[in-house]
């Protein structure tokens, strides 16, 4: 019989469903449904149609499938297009989340194949989200237009607010500022992650809605008791800056990119509250709870819903650790952490503060906005390589 064409009927349940594609197929009916995404995409083996048979092929299902379906396709779009993006920063999935949206009455998978201690439900907005800015350019002219975008802030904040800056563990913080000189801060400072320069948009279409959490803003800039390097900001002096050194992924990355991998740490979302009171509420709770959630737990019972700006001055200086130890002829890709300017051409090598941004929002509950599961790459370890606090950051300068 091979070689000869057949007409035949086909009858079957799991096997044709999850696995058999039948040559020639023109017409299907497909009733078996599933509440799970890759169930369901593994019994679509009816997609596609083959050259000059266009016409041809069918497919009979049941309302709630074919809207299973298209909302399937959907979300291999949006996929898609996020790693689009994260393609076109030169970003790596270590460094960023790909969001999977999440659908009602549908599961991305089985419970059991999904480690939910590491990964998190998100609104689409940027509810409930913290951002960074974990990569910059080389270009002098970038860093010190954000340099004048923070002074600005920095100057014109205290007008919208009964407070002033306190130093506090060689941090300063600000608190209840109204939202005006922050959305003008957003609107000014230059981002080099597309996902960071929506952030004016999102402020701006949520500060209007009934009952908005970002009306008003706690600021806080970031030091380090390790740096001996301090700078002036606008009307405020003494500025203590921070260590962070350059993640090495090549050469040529080297002098074009200075990528940092991470900015934040947990204890950074404490400057606008007390850390002994903070610390002794932590003794309370379950021991197994990650340190960021325990922030933001407490952050919420002490501020309410209440946003977070973060600025970071980056030292010009900043060592890597045990860095007095490598020997520079011989160094190479083994070599994981490098001082923030190593290795950049020589007529872009003048040294200057590089200006980090970290955003806290807060958690809402809002209805009708769409969600998403996504993978937390806050100190993963099972997936990935671990991001080791003590990498980033030197002891001593």
């Amino acid at each position: 019989m091979w070689g000869q064409n057949i007409h035949a009927i086909v009858i079957g349940g799991n096997v044709l469903a999850r696995g058999l594609t039948i040559e020639g197929l023109i017409c299907s009916f497909f009733i078996r449904s599933s509440t799970q995404y890759d169930t369901l995409m593994q019994m679509g083996r009816w997609f596609g149609y083959r050259k000059g048979y266009e016409d041809l092929p069918r497919i009979w299902m049941t309302f709630d499938l074919e809207y299973n379906f298209r909302d399937l396709v959907n979300v291999e779009n949006l996929i898609r297009s996020d790693i689009s993006d994260m393609g076109k920063e030169g970003l790596t999935p270590q460094e960023m989340s790909i969001r999977v949206p999440l659908l009602a009455n549908l599961n991305v998978t089985a419970r059991n194949k999904i480690y939910m201690n590491k990964v998190s439900v998100c609104v689409g907005s940027l509810y409930g989200t913290y951002k960074q800015t974990i990569a910059f350019p080389t270009d002098v002219e970038f860093h010190k237009s954000n340099y004048s975008c923070i002074e600005s802030l920095i100057n014109n904040s205290r007008k919208y607010t009964k407070n002033s800056f306190l130093n506090n563990d060689n941090c300063h913080v600000l608190k209840d500022v109204d939202y005006p000189p922050i959305l003008k801060f957003f609107r000014s400072f230059k981002f080099n992650e597309e996902t960071l320069e929506k952030i004016d948009q999102f402020i701006e279409n949520e500060v209007d809605e009934e009952g908005s959490s970002l009306e008003k803003w706690n600021i806080g800039i970031i030091g380090s008791k390790t740096s001996n390097r301090k700078i002036k900001i606008g009307e405020l002096d003494n500025i203590s800056t921070v260590n962070r050194s350059k993640q090495f992924i090549d050469r040529i990355s080297l002098k074009n990119k200075i990528s940092i991998k991470a900015l934040m740490f947990a204890s950074d979302l404490l400057v606008d509250v007390d850390r002994e009171k903070y610390n002794q509420w932590k003794k309370q709770k379950d021991e197994s709870i990650r340190e960021w959630d325990l922030v933001r737990q407490y952050r919420e019972e002490v501020l309410g819903k209440r946003p977070l700006l973060l600025i970071f001055p980056i030292n010009r200086d900043s060592l890597p650790r045990n860095w007095d130890n490598v020997d520079l002829d011989k160094i190479d890709d083994a070599q994981k952490r490098v001082p923030i300017f190593y290795g950049l051409e020589r007529d872009e090598k003048e040294k200057h503060e590089v200006f980090g941004i970290g955003v806290v929002f807060p958690s809402v509950d809002k209805f009708n906005t769409e969600k998403f599961l996504k993978l937390d790459l806050i100190n993963i370890d099972e997936f990935g390589e671990i991001i080791d606090d003590k990498e980033l950051v030197s002891e001593e300068i």
